[in-house]
């Protein structure tokens, strides 16, 4: 634990030290090399620290001597931080004072020399101390003898398997069919997870499988351990291959491990093996052991278990690791149970309630740890007091080399020194907090515990650290962002007691409120007010000492009425000071003291002005402002911070412009309103990485864009703009090169066309936009946007994501999208999506149905949605997303959050409901619905209604009927009814009733329409005028262009109009400059690009509108055909026309009645003497209606009528306009496709009957 400090003091002199006060102490020559030679003195003696922090607690002698040597370390970190301080308090006096104070500094100067030289010499005796007292001999005979001892404690065996296990079924099941799977990929499966997590208890569960035990032929079990020895682990596989025997056992003990290795193989190369490799931790450990396993292609399998992440895919790419987690509450509690209860009593009813409740709040503390709740567990046994264990966790969890504590403690020593630093600041965040990781980096750095890695920035340092800590699962991951990085974090309970503990003995760490530290409060380094009470005293104890404070971090402080008087003169030493959610007002003066302060948080304080003193603090790299529902007044002196790094700030105010635009060390820039930035050059804040600006009203947003568009390091761009006003034009980010991130959050009223977003644009945030447009005809159109997030962006119904598009996309996210009901995916869309996530869309009922084809889709979230869809997801809907691996299903939401609008939703829904369910009603809507189908069947049927409205308005406004205005007597046409919306019923009826003499005189130009009532043709006559229209289509394509051109020009004569020179250049007219000349003739734009072109418009409209699913329609529709005696009538195919293309007109018990009346009508209608001879389907609906059998066979009947009126089924109201009439010119094809539905609706619909 000294190794951390000391590491720490060392890298401070190194960059404190010698890069910054060396200049302002050269007067005295002797005292830089003073300062190199303690660091070079501190590094020789590191070397000893890992195995005298090892050995110090079982030994006093070790113990007293680590103690001293850390303190001399600090004590020397101190000297010189407070020598700078003294310096820079010098440096702010006028030039008199200075002279004046000259004697002084000299003084300071010749004090911080005498103290150096005594440290040194302090440190020499302690050095010398530990070869007087044989420290040395204790080091090296300890660590070997504790190392062994603990590894013979940890020390794996398959034999001896744990009964009371609990939540491991499911878990064992899907690793043994992992192992068992006939694949030659991923022949290396992997169990990972924190310490005690219950990784080898797993693996030994499976490893002793029936299955499993059956499917190999050679097992073997073999413990790695943190020091791994493959001469050890390779004979350990031998011994388990093949027996034995005394002499064969004394020459694998002689064998070199080559030898060992070649033998290994060669004994499992003819056999199907399973090795299991227990407690593996690190890469080299792999590598020493990897050449032993040949990759036989025969379903041999290596099992391996580690704490460290990185491990399985380093050993195999291929292998996915089986994570590990810590036990839910209530499996938690069964564990407990098993272990703590006395033999036979092995149900909690027997067990008295309040050890019950002793006994939760014991799992509770545990956080799901196994190993925690074995260890209580076992000690409570036969007990009956549990209450004083409760008292004394942490206490019981430490003692035994093999305790929870020693567990965890392992992985924590085997940290290198710059993560143990990094792990130990966990200690600072109270118990289950989650920890956002810009603000863990920003105190790491502040703290001097990252440094500069070449070119790389500090952040991105801290990000591979934070890494590192993952992998090695000391470090839970809370959130991710959507490219994968850690968004925010916390730690496991144990492993930050473990935290807590280290960092008071190494750091000085105290919490208040928490824990009771048992150094003296003059030796405070770091502390943490992490308490609510009312009574809380601040700085209390602190009063009469100067303890050499680094940080100093308030938590859970927000609910403190009384105001806090914050006082820091005695912590000139301060680096962090975090103040965020404190009840205070008032930031004293004397802040500027703190010279040597790296991070200052007041986010959410109640601070109404910063003092000038502000801009003393040369050192500051995180300064953050966002203070919420106030505004704060900021003084003109941030400019003078030359080493800021992050600036967030929100509305201030400004007494004179804020000038900034000289911080050159800038990188984040966040929540700034526009008006503050205009003045400022921002194009020298050249490391700028990301900056969030508000828009106000009265905004140049276009200087925006034009001041940053050279800044080559800004990616990151956010816009924030709230109000009854939209965005103003956004079409300046197309000068942004460099930008690939861009968040936009407020009501925007259009999106940018696609040329006009950043060009390299590969992040899309769009929050609160409320667009009324589906945005995704213009996103798809960005050729490299791989992560979209759209959180209540669109208050539309329908998202539409065309065939081919996003091909770069791979994070797709779906939040408070209101109004949402569908979703749909083109064919062979957004083909590199890994996640989906779906979060508070209510009116959403089903995923997508080409989620099924996604191939590289790697998981799928679903938060807060509501019951029908999650009920959906994991049944009728479970085959679309069979094929992800990962699919997290949290919470469900809450009907009452969406208030009126849910309740208006529900009624629809119900009403839409018992309309289907009453016949008569239900009859009535289908009867509208086939009268609307009928009218609007195609644009001629359109114009007539237009045209049958506009005379019936010009004749009532001349009789004075109606009133004349501005948007009075809109010509309109009828609406539909939808599936789930009864205000579509209702507007549909309203339609009607408003053009009802309108829609009667369309009906009756179809009735009277000569040329139709004459034709008898059914589909598949109408399917071969479909074929006959083709191909006269292309005969006219292919030799018909000379005789129309004849034909036009004699027309043109006729008509006296001009005729153009075929032959002459053609000169474009519209969409480019006069002055451009083409390489083509006019001839040759009138024979291709009109012409031909024209044609091919009505072939690729054919081909499209009359595709496999349509013919698939027309084909089943003939086995009503009646013809021949029925000839072609088929009940399985009708049925089939029923299900698939009319779902929505029948119900499902009306599908059953259907098969049923088809059956009464095979026997009865062929035989009836009316309704013999019949030539088509059409006379087939006259006869039923003419019989009266339409009443017997009221299903059949229904779906006569809409096979009938096939172009605008119900059943496919999505596709009137793809199954709607091609040009009203091919006048043929029109006719054939209507002649049908007129004589099937002249002598059957009433309308005045209908409607009453």
């Amino acid at each position: 634990m000294a190794e951390a400090a000391v590491s720490l003091v060392i890298d401070k002199l190194g960059n404190l030290l010698i890069q910054q006060t060396v200049q302002q102490i050269v007067f005295l020559k002797n005292v830089p090399e003073q300062i190199q030679s303690l660091k070079t003195l501190l590094i020789d003696i590191q070397c000893f620290l890992k195995f005298a922090d090892e050995q110090q607690d079982d030994n006093l002698m070790i113990r007293n001597w680590v103690s001293k040597l850390r303190d001399a370390a600090y004590e020397s970190e101190d000297v010189i931080e407070t020598f700078i301080v003294k310096m820079q308090a010098l440096k702010k006096k006028g030039f008199w004072e200075n002279l004046s104070c000259f004697p002084k500094r000299l003084l300071c100067l010749y004090k911080v020399g005498k103290n150096i030289e005594s440290i040194q010499k302090k440190m020499l005796d302690i050095e010398k101390s530990r070869l007087t007292f044989g420290i040395d001999q204790v080091l090296g005979e300890g660590t070997s003898t504790r190392g062994e001892e603990l590894r013979k404690l940890l020390r794996s065996s398959p034999f001896t398997e744990d009964k009371d296990l609990v939540g491991l079924e499911e878990k064992t099941n899907s690793l043994v069919a992992q192992l068992l799977v006939q694949d030659s990929s991923g022949r290396v499966i992997s169990i990972v997870g924190m310490a005690g997590v219950g990784k080898t208890t797993l693996a030994r569960k499976v490893y002793n499988h029936v299955d499993v035990i059956g499917y190999f032929n050679c097992r073997a079990w073999v413990y790695v351990s943190q020091k791994c020895s493959a001469q050890e682990v390779l004979v350990g596989i031998i011994k388990q291959v093949e027996k034995q025997t005394k002499e064969s056992l004394d020459l694998l003990e002689g064998m070199q491990e080559a030898d060992l290795e070649r033998m290994v193989r060669e004994k499992l190369q003819d056999k199907c093996y399973l090795v299991v490799l227990d407690d593996i931790w690190e890469e080299e450990a792999w590598d020493s052991l990897a050449a032993a396993f040949p990759n036989v292609n025969n379903g041999s399998r290596l099992l391996m278990t580690s704490r460290y992440e990185k491990v399985p895919p380093y050993a195999d790419a291929l292998s996915k690791p089986y994570k590990l987690e810590t036990l839910g509450e209530e499996d938690g509690w069964q564990l407990f149970l098993k272990k703590a209860l006395a033999h036979g009593l092995t149900s909690e009813s027997k067990l008295p309630p309040d050890l019950e409740a002793i006994g939760r709040k014991i799992v509770e503390r545990c956080d799901g740890l196994p190993l925690a709740i074995t260890v209580i567990g076992r000690l409570l046994q036969g007990k009956s007091e549990w209450k004083s264990v409760l008292d004394t966790l942490t206490d019981q969890w430490s003692r035994g080399r093999k305790g929870v504590s020693a567990v965890l403690a392992s992985s924590y020593n085997d940290l290198p020194s710059y993560l143990k630093t990094c792990f130990l600041s966990f200690a600072i965040f109270p118990e289950d907090f989650v920890i956002p990781t810009r603000k863990l980096f920003h105190m790491w750095i502040a703290e001097g515990l990252i440094h500069q890695k070449g070119v790389e920035v500090l952040e991105d340092v801290a990000a591979d650290r934070l890494d590192e800590l993952v992998y090695r699962n000391l470090v839970q991951v809370v959130a991710l962002t959507a490219n994968g990085k850690v968004k925010s974090c916390r730690v496991h309970d144990l492993l930050r007691d473990l935290a807590v503990a280290k960092a008071e003995e190494v750091m000085f760490l105290k919490i208040f409120g928490e824990s009771s530290s048992s150094f003296p409060p003059s030796k405070c380094r770091h502390l943490l007010v992490n308490s609510c009470s009312e009574m809380l005293n601040y700085p209390g104890e602190f009063e009469h000492s100067t303890p050499p404070l680094r940080s100093l971090i308030f938590f859970n402080v927000a609910e403190v009425k009384h105001e806090f008087n914050l006082s820091f003169a005695r912590f000139k030493l301060l680096r962090v000071l975090d103040l965020q959610n404190m009840n205070t007002s008032y930031l004293p003066e004397e802040i500027g003291e703190l010279c040597l302060l790296m991070y200052l948080c007041l986010r959410r304080t109640r601070i109404k002005r910063l003092p000038l003193s502000l801009g003393c603090l040369q050192n500051l790299q995180t300064l953050d402002i966002y203070i919420v529902g106030s505004v704060v007044e900021v003084p003109n002196v941030l400019w003078k911070l030359k080493n800021l790094r992050h600036l967030y700030i929100r509305e201030t105010i400004k007494h004179v412009p804020l000038k900034f635009d000289t911080l050159k060390n800038l990188q984040t820039l966040c929540d700034v309103y526009l008006d503050t930035l205009i003045g400022n050059k921002m194009m020298l804040l050249t490391s700028m990485r990301k900056l969030g600006v508000w828009i106000e009203r009265s905004s140049r947003i276009d200087e925006l864009f034009s001041s940053i568009a050279e800044l080559e390091n800004l990616v990151h761009l956010e816009l924030v703009r709230y109000g009854e006003e939209g965005f103003p034009s956004l079409i300046g980010l197309s000068h942004l090169n460099y930008v690939n991130r861009l968040r936009l959050s407020g009501w925007l009223t259009e999106l940018p066309s696609p040329h006009n977003f950043p060009p390299r644009l590969s992040h899309l945030s769009l929050l609160g936009t409320k667009l009324a447009e589906d945005p995704m005809p213009t996103l798809e159109k960005l050729e490299h946007l791989s992560i979209l997030k759209l959180k209540n962006a669109y208050a539309g119904k329908e998202l539409v994501i065309s065939d081919n598009q996003f091909p770069n996309l791979t994070v797709l996210q779906l939040e408070h999208l209101p109004n949402l009901i569908e979703i749909k995916i083109g064919r062979g869309a957004m083909p590199q999506l890994r996640c989906l996530r779906i979060s508070n869309c209510y009116f959403v009922e089903m995923l997508p149905e080409e989620l099924r084809f996604m191939e590289a889709l790697e998981k799928v979230e679903v938060e807060d949605m509501p019951k029908r869809f999650i009920t959906r997801l994991h049944g009728m809907d479970s085959y679309k997303v069979s094929h992800v691996p990962n699919i997290i299903v949290t919470g469900t939401l809450d009907p009452t959050m969406l208030g009126g609008k849910l309740k208006a939703r529900r009624l629809q829904l119900a009403l839409v409901a018992v309309s289907r369910e009453i016949a008569s009603v239900h009859q009535f809507f289908s009867n509208l619905v086939f009268i609307i189908n009928i009218v609007t069947a195609s644009n001629k049927r359109n114009d007539e209604l237009k045209e049958a409205q506009a005379i019936e308005v010009a004749t009532k406004i001349a009789n004075g009927e109606l009133e004349t205005g501005r948007e009075l007597n809109q010509i309109g046409t009828l609406k539909r009814t939808g599936d789930t919306r009864w205000g579509s019923h209702l507007d549909s009826i309203s339609s009607l009733l408003k053009m009802f003499n309108a829609t009667c005189v369309v009906l009756s130009n179809i009735a009277v329409d000569g040329a139709l009532q004459h034709k008898s043709q059914d589909i598949l006559n109408a399917m071969h005028l479909v074929s006959s229209t083709t191909k006269l289509l292309k005969t006219f394509r292919d030799s018909g262009w000379d005789d129309f051109l004849v034909k036009v020009k004699l027309f043109c004569e006729q008509h006296q109009i001009d005729i153009p020179c075929m032959n002459a250049q053609y000169i474009a007219r519209r969409g480019r400059s006069r002055s451009h000349h083409d390489e083509i003739s006019v001839g040759h734009y009138y024979r291709v690009d009109i012409f031909l072109a024209t044609i091919d418009y009505q072939l690729q409209e054919l081909h499209s509108r009359f595709n496999d699913h349509t013919v698939e329609l027309l084909i089943l529709s003939t086995a009503l055909d009646p013809r021949n005696g029925f000839m072609l009538f088929k009940i399985d195919d009708i049925c089939k026309l029923a299900e698939k293309f009319y779902p929505n007109d029948f119900m499902e018990q009306e599908l059953v009645r259907l098969r049923i009346e088809l059956q009464h009508f095979e026997l009865d209608i062929p035989n009836h003497h009316e309704l013999q001879e019949l030539s088509g389907i059409n006379e087939l609906c006259q006869g039923l209606v003419k019989t009266k059998k339409s009443v017997i066979y009221p299903v059949i009947d229904r779906l006569i009528r809409l096979v009938l009126t096939l172009p605008v089924s119900t059943a496919t109201s999505e596709r009137v306009s793809s199954l709607g009439l091609v040009e009203e010119d091919i006048a043929i094809f029109a006719a054939s496709l209507e002649i049908p539905v007129i004589t099937q609706v002249a002598p059957s619909i009433n309308l005045h009957d209908k409607l009453g």
